[in-house]
């Protein structure tokens, strides 16, 4: 906890602190009105898949705003809860070296009393002395709660400036294809042979219906095209080879993951085979991330993956990130856990339990990356408060903005380890 002084606090200059902080709580309403205002455009007259792509690239990039605006009005109203209370400190302080300095007194940098004269009137010492010490206490404890809210909510990833590739729905590269299997299809995109990294893309609900395989395969293409223009050489795979939950219902079911998981295992290892120099990145979207911790259940026949992000996931049964059974070139697997903002999938999971096991967000799973809840347990619940607040604005379709996203998109091709 910051220690303050009798001199800094007389020389403060709370009118200052005060207009800084009433601007930025301004400039954070105004941030969130602009961010109400977007996300309340419909492209209206525009149907089919590119424009439900569109509108939900613009949801979330809208949301990630109202949640940049949100911090900066709650860091602005900390910031004001803290002139408020360097005035009063000030003020304090000012009066009390004033009565000391008339009966000779002088004060110490501390609060303490200086002098001899001090020694020989204990009432006026604990008069002067008592106030001055209790404001620099207060104004120590204000500034470390006001730190503390800064903190937690300012812990929020803005949309970022000039990284995203403009949405376009992608044509298909001579390498992008999909396979039929016996067990569903599989899409692929890329060189699978000289990709430095690969990436699995396991789906979930509704992903078995036709053109499922297809809307895969426009993210997959958008990701290798992405990558290429940063310079990095990917191949996606998505792997549709199981039987997906058609609804809701199902979904609550671990039915279909327990059936899928020793199959992914083994596409895991045939892409092991195939390249075996590229870092394998299993990546599951929704139910496919209970798909994924399914498949890294078992300490025998453990999963094939330098690095395992889930998308939106409505838990998964480790405990902890170090109870996934995982196989990585350098023997220590990569764990990431996204949620982007409003995503009612986040009704379905807690820290201790949920539809499906805990929250891989959570501060207590150990993952690296928790994008955008942090690592801290202040600014997880911050996060869930700002979803709550989204969807209650009547945004209840986050969850299908995943493909489109563009901070996904860079968390997803950022280089591991």
């Amino acid at each position: 906890m910051t220690s303050f002084t009798v001199p800094e606090v007389l020389q403060a200059r709370p009118e200052v602190a005060r207009g800084a902080a009433a601007c930025m709580a301004e400039c954070g309403q105004q941030v969130q009105q602009q961010a109400r205002d977007t996300h309340d455009t419909r492209l209206d007259g525009w149907e089919g898949d590119a424009a439900a792509a569109a509108q939900h690239r613009v949801d979330a990039l809208t949301n990630r705003l109202g949640n940049l605006g949100a911090a900066a009005e709650c860091c602005g109203h900390a910031g004001a809860a803290f002139a408020t209370t360097l005035q009063i400190a000030r003020t304090t302080i000012s009066a009390a070296v004033a009565a000391a300095r008339a009966v000779g007194i002088e004060v110490a940098a501390n609060g303490s009393l200086c002098g001899s004269l001090a020694r020989f009137l204990p009432l006026v010492r604990k008069s002067i002395e008592g106030p001055i010490r209790a404001a620099l206490t207060l104004l120590a404890q204000v500034d470390a709660a006001s730190a503390a809210v800064v903190h937690t909510v300012g812990d929020v990833e803005a949309p970022a400036a000039g990284t995203a590739q403009p949405w376009t729905p992608p044509s298909f590269g001579p390498q992008t294809r999909i396979e039929q299997t016996p067990d569903g299809p599989v899409v692929y995109s890329g060189d699978l042979e000289r990709a430095d990294q690969i990436i699995t893309i396991v789906n979930g609900v509704h992903s078995s219906e036709p053109g499922a395989a297809e809307r895969t395969a426009a993210w997959a293409q958008r990701l290798v095209d992405h990558a290429a223009a940063n310079g990095q050489t990917i191949a996606v795979a998505g792997w549709h080879a199981y039987s997906a939950p058609g609804n809701l219902a199902t979904a609550a079911l671990p039915i279909a993951a327990e059936e899928a998981a020793p199959r992914l295992r083994e596409f895991q290892n045939h892409l092991r085979a195939v390249n075996p120099t590229a870092q394998l990145h299993v990546t599951g979207y929704s139910y496919g991330s209970v798909v994924v911790g399914t498949a890294a259940q078992s300490p025998g026949a453990p999963l094939g993956a330098d690095r395992v992000t889930f998308l939106g996931s409505p838990g998964v049964r480790a405990g902890h990130r170090n109870q996934l059974h995982t196989q990585a070139t350098d023997g220590r697997t990569e764990v990431r856990s996204i949620h982007v903002p409003g995503d009612l999938i986040g009704l379905t999971t807690w820290p201790d339990d949920g539809a499906h096991g805990r929250d891989p967000s959570a501060p207590t799973f150990g993952a690296e990356d928790t994008a955008p809840r942090g690592a801290s347990w202040g600014s997880y619940l911050w996060h869930r408060l700002r979803d709550t607040h989204i969807v209650a604005e009547g945004d209840r379709d986050t969850h299908s903005s995943y493909p489109y996203d563009p901070e996904v998109e860079e968390a997803l091709l950022q280089p591991g380890r």
